[in-house]
């Protein structure tokens, strides 16, 4: 399994946070981007698979954002605080993390199960961006956790979107009707594409009369446009109240 990808985008994650990193455990990696689908296609090899980890890095995620929340809202209750944290570490936040930095175009799956489109589900990412966080405490120490989660999960404590019960595509757009008077445009484009044609990952940027408001790469069409409408509405929101 060839891990330069992933070692490349570890390494950067941690020169844009300032972090010290060392040498990267190769089997260690291998094992966190293992699908245990992946290695019961193997038997005879025992190959390692990423559940271990993964209930390393769930404990660690636990404990980052319980303080976290703690430390940032000192007049909530414990029911509150707790109602914050499910939100926080549940699939689909999770899951936007690892696309965030491309986990999942890293993971080992079954044949079968990568045609099927497992690559795209919410709980094989989750899984992974878990595991991936005790890869970091392993490797890297408690400090490239905490930045991780500070970076790609703990902003969506405030999501608007899951608050209001709506995607963002809908809130981008009565936001764009309302500020602009006009309707977003999407416009979507390949960007990782394999040998045999499948693509892996898409670009999706996001207009509004022919401005482009944000960009997001994602592994399928439908997420990217969610996640760009996030950065869209977002920034337009920060903008304008």
């Amino acid at each position: 399994m060839d891990t330069t990808l992933a070692k490349q985008r570890c390494t950067q994650f941690f020169q844009e946070h300032n972090l010290v990193w060392g040498d990267h455990d190769d089997l260690l990696l291998q094992e966190v981007l293992t699908h245990k689908s992946y290695a019961a296609d193997y038997p005879q090899q025992q190959i390692p698979h990423n559940e271990r980890v993964e209930f390393l890095g769930d404990a660690l995620l636990w404990a980052i954002v319980a303080n976290r929340l703690r430390e940032d809202y000192p007049k909530q209750s414990e029911a509150d605080l707790t109602l914050r944290k499910i939100y926080l570490i549940k699939e689909p936040t999770l899951a936007r993390a690892a696309l965030s930095i491309w986990l999942g175009t890293w993971i080992r799956l079954w044949k079968g199960e990568e045609r099927s489109g497992w690559r795209e589900k919410d709980a094989v990412l989750a899984d992974a961006c878990e595991a991936w966080i005790a890869y970091l405490r392993r490797q890297f120490w408690w400090e490239s956790v905490d930045a991780f989660v500070g970076s790609y999960i703990y902003p969506f404590r405030e999501d608007t979107a899951a608050l209001r019960g709506k995607s963002y595509k809908s809130l981008l757009q009565e936001r764009a009707q309302k500020t602009y008077q006009q309707l977003p445009v999407y416009v979507e484009e390949a960007v990782q594409v394999e040998l045999s044609g499948n693509i892996l990952t898409y670009r999706s940027v996001v207009l509004v009369a022919d401005k482009i408001l944000a960009e997001a790469v994602a592994s399928n069409k439908r997420k990217a446009q969610e996640e760009a409408a996030r950065l869209a509405y977002t920034s337009i929101e920060k903008k304008y109240n």
